[in-house]
């Protein structure tokens, strides 16, 4: 499949470099200027079948496929554009930013917006200049994508939403999830993605989304939007073509089994009040959490233990639709100063999480209570201070322990895919000490590009993979089993995205031509 495509772009390449007027057996004419209106219309025709190509080998399933015939294309259409160098300069920005794209269905977008534009300017029979519609004055392609970045962000965490449906959609493809919005409001709005998700009723089908969660999704997309920048007249249209899903979103009847709340299904006032007790007094007796905040004096700052449990208790009331007012101040004022970080907030989320296990919480309420306890994040974690040292990223992920168990996962799970031929069709053998030996060799690799104490002492990438004639796919699903373990063993986003950068500036030794 990757051997078609690479000769798709290759054919693509030679069409896009012969003369406008095509081959003919014999010129005796010299080569005069170039006719710069022909070679315009050639590109304009060819890109159309490029895009055309791309997109059947994107709906495909694909995306690397796309993405490389698109690159090819526009590698083999930048010197025809000498003559337009603001179009080569969108060629070059194009082809930078699909590289360091760090998710591989979204790089063919970007390469698409790249051809969209040349093919637009070069169009022989430009229609007039519209009115900006409303995907314009939206921002386009990359503001819409800030505006659904923010939207899912805190509808995600609002229990008002029920964004993952009490748990049972847990495992959602959240890139994937935000690019079908973003093709969506580009459809709606006159833009020139197109949808590629199904239809909404089939896609919201037995789900039980009420009316009062459509709308709460629908206050967090219009405070997303005002966020960005959008004018309110354009808030006030793109909100009324929203409110034309509504029939196919919401379900008649559903409702009647939500009127049982999160703080219903957590037991009420007295089982979350024990779950409350139990948590403050595993988590004051941590060190890793510093509930008294012993910072930088030495001295524990004193509290009152029951009024921190009644707040707390509050705050459940009111982030799992329970009857208790939250009296206290807001989470950013109450936590102003303490210097509280990370692996503090997430040492004490862990002694919640083991608090609701104990007290009989369902797996699908836990995490739904851990969800919205996650959104207050960004209030309560303050950030590093100018000057501050940052750890490392070896130390995030976990040490030498942590990342041994990274490494051992990675390898299990990779050595039984065949999209990853780990012993590359049985050529290689790997006796228990040659296994033993790689994975000493990846967590020293790991250590020495993360900052870690572990010399890597092997050979280098290139050397160690001569000859094993290994393709991007087989790149592409060795990395997402490495981001599979990560996740596992517990690593940050933030801290597997790091990773990832690093391992794909790998890929040009390890992967052959």
């Amino acid at each position: 499949m990757r051997q078609r495509h690479r000769w798709e772009a290759a054919l693509v390449a030679c069409v896009l470099m012969l003369p406008a007027g095509g081959l003919r057996a014999q010129d005796p004419k010299p080569a005069g200027p170039m006719d710069t209106k022909a070679v315009d219309r050639q590109l304009y025709e060819t890109l159309r079948d490029v895009i055309n190509r791309g997109a059947d080998i994107y709906n495909g399933g694909d995306w690397n496929g796309c993405y490389r015939l698109y690159e090819g294309a526009l590698i083999a259409t930048r010197p025809m554009l000498a003559h337009r160098a603001d179009l080569q300069k969108v060629v070059d920005a194009g082809l930078v930013r699909a590289a360091a794209n760090p998710q591989m269905a979204q790089r063919a977008f970007d390469l698409r917006a790249a051809i969209d534009r040349i093919r637009d300017s070069v169009n022989p029979n430009p229609k007039p200049a519209p009115v900006a519609g409303l995907w314009e004055r939206l921002g386009g392609v990359d503001n819409v994508k800030k505006v659904i970045d923010d939207f899912v962000a805190t509808a995600a965490t609002d229990p008002k939403v029920d964004f993952f449906r009490g748990g049972k959609y847990k495992d959602v493809d959240v890139p994937t999830l935000k690019r079908r919005l973003v093709e969506f409001v580009s459809v709606a709005t006159g833009g020139p993605l197109k949808y590629s998700g199904r239809p909404m009723k089939e896609l919201h089908k037995g789900m039980g989304i009420t009316d009062a969660q459509f709308d709460a999704a629908a206050g967090h997309l219009v405070a997303a939007l005002k966020k960005n920048g959008a004018k309110q007249a354009d808030i006030d249209e793109l909100v009324k073509i929203v409110e034309t899903t509504r029939k196919d979103i919401v379900e008649k009847g559903a409702g009647t089994p939500q009127q049982i709340t999160l703080w219903d299904r957590l037991g009420g006032e007295d089982k979350v009040k024990k779950i409350i007790h139990d948590f403050v007094a595993a988590a004051a007796k941590d060190p890793k959490v510093d509930f008294d905040r012993k910072m930088t004096t030495g001295k524990a700052v004193p509290f009152d233990v029951a009024t921190v449990e009644n707040l707390i208790v509050q705050f459940v009331s009111k982030a799992t639709g329970g009857p208790l007012p939250y009296k206290g101040r807001t989470m950013k004022e109450s936590h102003k100063g303490m210097a509280i970080t990370e692996a503090q907030f997430d040492a004490a989320a862990a002694h919640l999480k083991k608090a609701l296990v104990d007290n009989g919480v369902k797996p699908d309420d836990v995490t739904a209570v851990l969800n919205a306890v996650n959104g207050t994040r960004k209030d309560i974690v303050e950030p590093k201070q100018s000057g501050a040292k940052e750890k490392p990223l070896w130390e995030r992920l976990g040490g030498e322990d942590k990342v041994k168990k990274v490494i051992d996962d990675l390898v299990a799970d990779a050595e039984k895919d065949p999209k990853v031929d780990f012993l590359r069709g049985g050529k290689a053998t790997l006796d228990e000490q040659g296994m033993a030996r790689l994975k000493k060799r990846l967590v020293e690799f790991v250590s020495a590009s993360t900052g870690g104490p572990l010399k890597y002492d092997g050979q280098t990438m290139k050397e160690s993979h001569q000859g094993m004639a290994i393709t991007n796919a087989q790149f592409d699903a060795f990395a997402g089993h490495l981001v599979a373990a990560l996740k596992k063993n517990g690593a940050q986003q933030a801290d597997i995205d790091e990773l990832v950068k690093i391992v794909e500036t790998t890929r040009k030794d390890i992967v052959e031509k």
